[in-house]
C-alpha cells in the first residue's frame, strides 16, 4: 500500500461500537422521582424543567407522565395517587410502573435533587449525541464528495440541537426577568448620558441611523426591496463602503452576489469610490485626472477593504450560507455584516423541495436568514424584488404587500426598506443637480423605530447614493 493511502474501516462495526454502552443510570432516575414526591416544593422548582423523554426506563417515564397530568389538574402528587392513575389508565393491571411507584412510598431521598436532575438530563443528551454520531457515520459513508459542505452543516445542526436539550443553572438564571432587564437598563443609561441611542453598526446614512436608533443591530434581518433598476445593489455597496469608512477599515463584511459576478461588483465599488463613471471604466479611455482618482480608489480598497469578502456561489442554500458565514467568521475572527443579493435567487434546502411552492420555499429561506442572524449575532442585509402591483395603482409608492413571492419576508424582517423612483421628469431631478435622480427610500417596517421616508440623490453613472438634507428634518444625533 502506498504511503498516503489508507483502508477505510467497515461502516457496520464502527456504528455499532458507538452505541455499545448506552448512558443510563436507573438509580438516578428513580432518585429524581423520589425527590419530586418527597418535597412539596420540588415539583414547582424542578418538575416544569423535566421532560418525559429524559427517562430511559419505561416505568420511570410512565410515572413522570402521570405526575405531569396530575400537576396540570392541581391534584396532590403522591406515589399512591400516581399508582392509582396508572392502574386506571392501563389495560394491564400488572403494569411494572405500578409496582415501581408504590415502592417509592416509604423511600427516602439520599442526595441533592438538582444533582439527580442534571445526571438524568445529561444521560439523555449523551444518548442523543450518540444517535447523532451513529447516523452521521452512516451519512458520511453514503454521501458523495460533492455533498461534503451540506453534510458538515447538517451534522453541525444536529449536534447544536442536542445542546438545546441541556438546560443548565446558568440558563435558568440568564433567562430570568432581572437578568433580561440588565441590557435594557444599560441602553437607557446610555441614552440618558449621551442624549442619543447607542451606536450599533452605522450605515453611513444619517437619517437611516436615526430611524433605526443607531444603525443595524446584531441579530437583525434587514430587507432592501425595489423594482429592477432601482439601484438596490448600488445602495447595498454604498452602505458597505460607508461601514468601512466609518470604522477606518476595522470591519468584516461578507457579500453574497447571486445576480452579478464578483468582477461587476468590484467595478461598481471602484466606480463609486473613484467617482469615475462605471461605463467609462470599462472602456479604459480615462483622462489623467480620472486615472489618478481610480488609482487612489484602488489604494483605498487595498488598504481599507481587505476584509470585504465577495462570493459568487453557484446557487446558495441556507445550509451553504451558514457554513460560509461560520468559515469567514472563524477565519477573520469577527463578522460585522452579511449581505445577500438577492433572496429571490436563493435555493431552498433539499427538504424544501417537498413544498413545490416558491412562496413556501421563500418562507423557509427568510426564517433561515433570521435564525442565522440571531445565532451568529450579526446583522443581515438581504435584497428582494417587488412585484408589479404598484403599476395598477394611482399611488405607485411601494407597500409591504408588494414584496415578491412571500409575505414571510415582511413577517421575518426587523426592518424593511423600499427604493422608489418616480417617472423621469423635471421634478424627479434634485434641485441644481442635473446629474442625479431623486430616489426615495421608504422605511415601511421598523421594529426599532418609526417608519418614514428618506429622500436620496442617485448618481446612476457612478452607482452612488447621497442623502438630501430636507429643511424640515431634525438634526441627526452625532454618530
Amino acid at each position: 500500500m502506498a504511503e498516503n493511502e489508507f483502508e477505510a474501516p467497515e461502516a457496520h462495526p464502527l456504528t455499532e461500537s458507538i452505541v455499545e454502552h448506552i448512558p443510563f443510570n436507573p438509580i438516578a432516575e428513580n432518585s429524581l422521582l423520589i425527590a419530586l414526591f418527597e418535597d412539596e416544593n420540588a415539583w414547582d422548582e424542578y418538575g416544569i424543567l423535566i421532560k418525559p423523554e429524559w427517562f430511559m426506563d419505561r416505568s420511570h417515564r410512565t410515572i413522570f407522565e402521570e405526575m405531569e397530568k396530575a400537576a396540570a389538574k392541581g391534584e396532590r402528587i403522591t406515589p399512591l395517587s400516581i399508582a392509582t392513575r396508572i392502574r386506571d389508565q392501563s389495560s394491564d393491571s400488572s403494569d411494572a410502573a405500578i409496582e415501581v411507584v408504590i415502592g417509592m412510598h416509604d423511600a427516602v431521598r439520599v442526595g441533592d435533587t438538582r444533582a439527580f436532575l442534571h445526571r438524568v438530563q445529561n444521560d439523555f443528551v449523551r444518548r442523543k449525541l450518540l444517535s447523532v454520531l451513529k447516523n452521521s457515520v452512516s451519512a458520511v459513508y453514503e454521501s458523495s464528495s460533492d455533498e461534503i459542505d451540506d453534510l458538515i452543516e447538517r451534522i453541525h445542526k444536529r449536534v447544536d440541537e442536542t445542546s438545546s436539550d441541556r438546560l443548565t443553572d446558568d440558563d435558568i438564571t440568564e433567562s430570568s426577568a432581572p437578568a433580561l432587564l440588565a441590557p435594557v437598563q444599560e441602553e437607557l443609561d446610555y441614552i440618558r448620558e449621551h442624549g442619543r441611542p447607542r451606536e450599533f453598526l452605522s450605515t453611513g446614512f444619517l437619517q437611516l441611523n436615526e430611524l433605526t436608533w443607531g444603525g443595524f443591530r446584531p441579530g437583525q434581518l434587514n430587507i432592501l426591496a425595489g423594482r429592477p433598476g432601482m439601484g438596490k445593489t448600488s445602495f447595498a455597496l454604498n452602505l458597505c463602503e460607508n461601514v468601512f469608512k466609518h470604522y477606518d477599515g476595522d470591519a468584516t463584511i461578507l457579500f453574497f452576489t447571486l445576480e452579478q459576478r464578483t468582477e461587476e461588483i468590484m467595478f461598481k465599488m471602484l466606480s463609486a469610490m473613484s467617482e469615475v463613471p462605471f461605463g467609462k471604466l470599462k472602456t479604459g479611455r480615462l483622462s489623467e485626472e480620472e486615472q489618478t482618482h481610480v488609482d487612489a480608489a484602488k489604494e483605498g480598497i487595498e488598504k481599507d477593504l481587505s476584509d470585504f469578502v465577495v462570493i459568487n456561489p453557484n446557487g446558495l442554500t441556507i445550509s451553504q450560507m451558514i457554513h460560509t458565514v461560520k468559515q469567514v467568521k472563524r477565519a477573520r475572527g469577527r463578522l460585522d455584516l452579511v449581505c445577500v443579493d438577492y433572496v429571490g435567487l436563493m435555493d431552498g434546502d433539499a427538504n424544501s423541495s417537498k413544498y413545490h411552492n416558491r412562496p413556501l420555499e421563500i418562507a423557509e429561506i427568510t426564517r433561515g436568514l433570521k435564525n442565522l442572524a440571531n445565532q451568529e449575532a450579526v446583522p443581515i442585509l438581504a435584497l428582494a424584488q417587488l412585484n408589479r402591483n404598484a403599476d395598477a395603482r394611482t399611488d405607485q409608492r411601494p407597500r409591504l404587500s408588494d414584496l415578491r413571492d412571500s409575505g414571510s419576508i415582511e413577517q421575518d424582517a426587523d426592518l424593511v426598506m423600499m427604493l422608489h423612483r418616480a417617472e423621469p421628469d423635471d421634478e424627479s431631478k434634485p434641485e441644481n443637480d442635473p446629474k442625479a435622480e431623486k430616489v426615495t427610500l421608504f422605511v415601511t417596517k421598523n421594529r426599532h423605530g418609526p417608519i418614514d421616508k428618506i429622500d436620496l440623490r442617485f448618481y446612476k453613472e457612478i452607482a452612488v447614493f447621497d442623502e438630501i438634507d430636507t429643511p424640515d428634518r431634525r438634526d441627526p444625533p452625532p454618530y
